[in-house]
């Protein structure tokens, strides 16, 4: 189980810094990295709603607004993988 979550975590890594190459190589940085945390944040609360019909979910709190906006739409689905598997 421990191998596991360093798995996902590392895999959150590598998906943080490929949205941050991708803003540097942009010539519009700072346009990327809004939309690309704008798309996070709508995930995530898209994935709070279905909490009401499905009765799975993310909830709303600092950490995971943080993660999805850093890690946009990757950081979402790496939440909703490890709250499958109970990790989270």
């Amino acid at each position: 189980m421990q191998v596991l979550k360093i798995i996902y975590i590392i895999y959150a890594v590598i998906a943080g810094l490929a949205i941050l190459v991708a803003a540097v190589r942009s010539k519009r940085a700072r346009h990327f990295l809004l939309l690309s945390a704008g798309i996070g944040l709508a995930a995530l609360i898209i994935a709070s709603i279905v909490d009401s019909f499905t009765g799975f979910g993310l909830p709303i709190n600092l950490w995971t607004v943080i993660c999805s906006a850093v890690l946009s739409l990757p950081g979402v689905i790496l939440m909703i993988i490890l709250r499958l598997v109970w990790l989270f």
